[in-house]
């Protein structure tokens, strides 16, 4: 059982070094970078990322806030980004601690865990951030 997690959890670190590496790359592009943030980047920010990929106008990569993320936000991943876009303003305050002159790039896109178990559905919920607030990705 216990090699099992140590697998998972190599896996998942040369995984994570694999991204850093890619990002790298990338600094280097001309295009604006965005980052979408939320705590485990298992649901919203990977959702936020798979929707605006396919703009040919930005780079778009996803990140979590918690620990055992395949990307974990740190200083390294917030200097990457020239856009953050938090799901929430608890969020955004983590990133900020994280690194205090990066307040002026980081956004929210307010959608909440709650916003998308109710009535309307994630999808949804990005096509409406999609048409308010980010001209700039098409």
């Amino acid at each position: 059982m216990f090699q099992f997690v140590d697998d998972i959890l190599g896996y998942r670190e040369k995984e994570a070094i694999a991204m850093k590496e890619e990002m790298k790359k990338e600094l280097s592009s001309k295009k604006p970078r965005v980052l979408f943030v939320c705590n485990f980047n298992s649901t919203r920010s990977p959702a936020f990322e798979a929707y605006f990929k396919p703009s040919t106008k930005v780079i778009v990569r996803s990140a979590g806030l918690e620990s055992g993320n395949p990307l974990k936000v740190d200083k390294e991943v917030i200097d990457w980004a020239d856009i953050i876009y938090t799901m929430t303003l608890g969020m955004k305050r983590e990133i900020i601690k994280i690194d205090p002159t990066s307040a002026k790039k980081v956004g929210i896109t307010g959608v909440a865990n709650e916003d998308f178990m109710g009535d309307m559905e994630l999808s949804d919920l990005i096509k409406i951030f999609s048409t308010e607030k980010t001209r700039i990705f098409w």
